[in-house]
């Protein structure tokens, strides 16, 4: 994401994401830390889009992922921004 920052830093006005997350490419954590990052960088203009990672995934053999699997990450991450507790893979993060 550090094209992002750089675009975070050099813009004023213009509302930018990184296109589409795939929940199985990244830890919650790993991605919510990432968009908070950004998210104090450009206040109000980053888009998230999470997504089933279809087309990657079929590339490794993979099937898409679940729409249950994408709540529970969608909910972790919105926890983590959010400052909560999460429960992810048994433990708390």
């Amino acid at each position: 994401m550090g094209t992002l920052a750089r675009i975070a830093e050099k813009t004023k006005r213009l509302k930018f994401g990184p296109s589409v997350l795939i929940p199985s490419y990244r830890h919650p954590m790993a991605q919510a830390s990432a968009i908070a990052t950004l998210e104090q960088l450009a206040p109000g203009r980053l888009m998230i889009g999470f997504g089933t990672g279809f087309t990657g995934r079929a590339g490794m053999g993979k099937k898409p992922l679940s729409l249950a699997n994408m709540r529970t990450h969608i909910a972790q991450v919105k926890a983590l921004l959010r400052g909560e507790v999460a429960d992810i893979d048994g433990g708390l993060a």
